[in-house]
């Protein structure tokens, strides 16, 4: 009798001890959905912190094209930076860009007097003149490689092999393909180059002072940069720009030029939470249509975004506020 209540109780501990182990199984697993749930929340948030920006940004460029519009300048939007906002749980990092700032790699199929820039850009960067001549074979649809360049024949001999694309690029990093490029030479370029799907001019508004280098060699992107931060906005037109002092004596290629860009991205950093998103967006912008158009969007990646330093937070708060949601 006392035997079979021993085994008795021994029963009812295993079975009390098999419920707790179940039990802590199922609150560790809940306590897992919940934490899962929490997470994708908060990227979804923060997510929809990233389009509120983009709308932002949107909202920003027509802005400035108005008054410029009503003012009677005809050139295009000058992007500023801009303050991080901080709406609620969250932050927002954005900075507007004109990508007819930087040199349009597909200007080498779309324009043959982008040659020169492309030449200095590859050569000042990398050392690399040839790869202008490679990116154009790589782009245009013959078979006939240019002094330098590379056609089908050289990428079916690589392992994997590969073809030209004989088509605009989409992407920057669609470079890394040219045979004379290494990963690491990419990151190099990316700052100064854009792919756009026409033939563009580069803007002597908006340029670093580094890709106005790259339309002459004699030409001190530094010296129009500083006329640019004394004079806004800046050149009212190209011919204003051809008869600066900074481009006194240098002659220079107008259809390699504009004052007139149509083209914008905006770089986004959303935060909400301890999630962050990642987010570039372009745009194309149409004065007389009154429209700014979304090209594409870019999700994840490394990003670096530049801010205004915060002088006023509230104030930049309650403008998060009433510009975004």
């Amino acid at each position: 009798m006392r035997h079979q209540r021993g085994v008795a109780l021994i029963t009812v501990m295993l079975v009390f001890v098999i419920i707790s182990i179940l039990c802590s199984q199922m609150i560790r697993q809940t306590q897992s959905d919940i934490e899962r749930s929490r997470w994708l929340l908060s990227e979804a948030q923060a997510y929809q912190y990233a389009l509120g920006a983009e709308n932002l940004a949107r909202q920003l460029l027509w802005q400035q094209a108005t008054e410029f519009k009503n003012q009677g300048i005809t050139i295009s939007p000058i992007p500023h930076l801009l303050p991080v906002y901080h709406p609620e749980h969250g932050s927002l990092s954005v900075e507007l860009v004109d990508l007819q700032g930087r040199l349009n790699l597909n200007d080498a199929l779309f324009k043959p007097t982008y040659q020169r820039p492309l030449e200095n850009l590859f050569s000042g960067l990398l050392m690399k003149p040839f790869l202008a001549s490679e990116l154009s074979d790589w782009l245009d649809d013959d078979l006939s490689p240019r002094s330098g360049g590379a056609e089908d024949y050289s990428y079916l001999n690589l392992r994997p092999s590969y073809r030209t694309a004989s088509n605009p690029m989409l992407a920057p990093s669609e470079l890394v393909l040219l045979a004379g490029l290494t990963p690491k030479e990419l990151t190099v370029t990316a700052p100064y180059v854009a792919t756009l799907p026409e033939g563009t001019g580069i803007n002597p508004n908006t340029a670093s002072a580094e890709v106005l280098s790259l339309l002459d060699n004699r030409l001190s992107g530094e010296q129009i940069v500083a006329f640019r931060e004394t004079s806004p906005p800046g050149f009212l037109s190209i011919n204003d720009f051809l008869t600066a002092n900074a481009t006194a004596g240098i002659e220079l290629n107008t259809d390699n030029l504009t004052v007139t860009s149509t083209y914008y991205a905006a770089k986004i950093i959303a935060t909400y939470g301890d999630q962050e998103v990642h987010l570039i967006s372009r745009f194309r912008l149409d004065i007389e249509a009154g429209t700014t158009t979304l090209m594409d969007r870019t999700l994840g990646g490394d990003l670096q975004v530049n801010t205004r330093e915060s002088e006023n937070p509230d104030q930049e708060d309650e403008a998060a506020e009433n510009s975004l949601f």
